[in-house]
């Protein structure tokens, strides 16, 4: 029953008794909701019980429920449950997301704020906080060796942005992919970092624009045949312009080697998954489950927005937290990697880029307008082949002497060890040792080689 006020000789009925041995036994009585709901003062000393097969919230108000109030919170539906701050403050040393079967109790310390202690069905079960789990690389968008604010020119396909990810624009549709900080340590587990996906102000173009990360084969194979579940936070900026605020995700399979579906699409693709989730400007968590075929040799996860009219300044979505794991429903968020460190290594096997005032790598003059340097990886790359990206480099020799790099190209492949020509315009002296490095220590020089799919 809801928490009720008693009066000095006042007779209990039957019916009051009965509902208080079930407050004490049980929790309370429980009122079922298949759809977001604010909590009412009548819900203290209850059960609440969400049933929903999409994403819901329950949201927390001040001035409702008395210090040492309880509620509890269930979620028996697929859909992923957030315990929303509303007015009030809601503290938690765990999620506030809750997954299929995990329940929490929220307890008022003062009309204002609430403690939730959360048991979650994953924890119990051994199988939560697991690094490796979570077949996404660069998963929480903390890795962006090309830069925290990237630019796409529009009717631009296979830009890179954050490390593993590509955006795909169509006609006046320029955008910009930047690292923000998610500040929320409620409605999302302690992620540092997000992308934001942003139409660029008073742009028009409203075709789809598409955020894919391609998986390499020996990543993807261990998923054929599994029943698995993709799951993400996500938020809308503003001005976000796409109809009802439609974010689309998929997981997609195929059935080639090591090709990128961005660039050249997979052969024998298919929807593993493919769903439609509802932004607002709070963030949200994600999720629904697929099987993927026996076949399969790839993965792709993709998030397709299709905007509508002129953007504003605020047409963007932030996403995060991102997660392919093989289970029937979403567990705790994991990266892929335990750490930072190891997180940037997987990211550099298939690029990565030096910056800043450093010798980037030695060689020798061969002629008077070219050297040849040395360039060591700082990890085994996924191929020996690649494009050489740079910007603002010059060699220096023993004289002193300094020639701007007017080309940069390979002169012998590898995956550890690069042998690049470097040209410039004249003055070098044949034989003699140069190293390459950043033109008069400019923070904005930058090496690069690609190992991408």
């Amino acid at each position: 029953m809801a928490k009720q006020t008693f009066t000095t000789g006042q007779v209990l009925t039957a019916a009051q008794m009965t509902s208080l041995q079930q407050t004490s036994m049980g929790g309370g009585s429980t009122t079922a909701k298949t759809a977001s709901y604010v909590l009412v003062a009548a819900d203290a000393g209850t059960v609440v019980q969400m049933n929903a097969a999409g994403a819901t919230t329950i949201t927390v108000n001040t001035a409702l429920f008395a210090a040492g109030d309880t509620v509890q919170i269930q979620n028996v539906g697929a859909g992923v449950l957030t315990v929303t701050a509303g007015t009030a403050t809601v503290s938690t040393s765990a999620t506030l997301a809750l997954n299929q079967y995990d329940a929490g109790t929220l307890y008022f310390n003062t009309t204002s704020a609430a403690f939730f202690f959360a048991v979650d069905a994953a924890d119990a079960s051994g199988s939560t906080n697991v690094a490796g789990k979570n077949g996404v690389i660069n998963s929480a968008m903390n890795v962006w060796q090309r830069g925290t604010s990237v630019s796409v020119l529009a009717s631009t396909n296979s830009t890179y942005t954050a490390d593993r990810y590509i955006l795909n624009v169509g006609a006046n549709q320029a955008s910009t992919v930047s690292r923000q900080t998610t500040s929320d340590t409620t409605n999302l587990p302690f992620i540092q970092y997000c992308a934001k996906v942003q139409r660029n102000l008073s742009q028009t173009g409203t075709g789809t624009m598409y955020l894919i990360s391609s998986w390499e084969s020996i990543n993807s194979i261990p998923f054929a045949g599994k029943t698995v579940v993709i799951s993400f936070y996500a938020r809308s900026g503003a001005n976000y312009s796409p109809t009802s605020s439609a974010l689309t995700y998929k997981l997609v399979s195929g059935t080639g080697t090591d090709q990128n579906e961005s660039t050249t699409g997979f052969t024998g693709a298919a929807n593993v998954v493919s769903q439609v989730a509802t932004l607002t400007t709070t963030w949200q968590r994600f999720s629904y489950s697929g099987t993927v075929g026996a076949t399969a040799t790839q993965l792709a996860t993709e998030f397709l927005s299709t905007p509508t009219g002129t953007a504003g300044a605020n047409d963007y979505y932030e996403v995060t937290g991102i997660q392919v794991e093989i289970a029937s429903t979403a567990t705790a968020y994991s990266p892929n990697t335990p750490t930072y460190a190891t997180e940037l290594v997987a990211c550099q096997r298939y690029y990565f880029r030096t910056t800043g005032g450093e010798v980037f790598a030695n060689g020798i003059f061969f002629s008077g307008t070219k050297a040849r340097v040395a360039l060591n990886c700082p990890v085994t790359m996924r191929t020996d082949t690649g494009a050489i990206d740079f910007n603002n480099l010059w060699l220096a020799d023993g004289s002193a002497s300094t020639y701007n790099a007017t080309a940069v190209g390979y002169y012998y492949y590898g995956k550890q060890v690069k042998l690049l020509e470097v040209d410039v315009a004249s003055g070098g002296t044949a034989s003699r040792p140069v190293y390459l490095s950043a033109n008069a220590g400019s923070s904005a020089s930058y090496i690069g080689a690609t190992a991408e799919l």
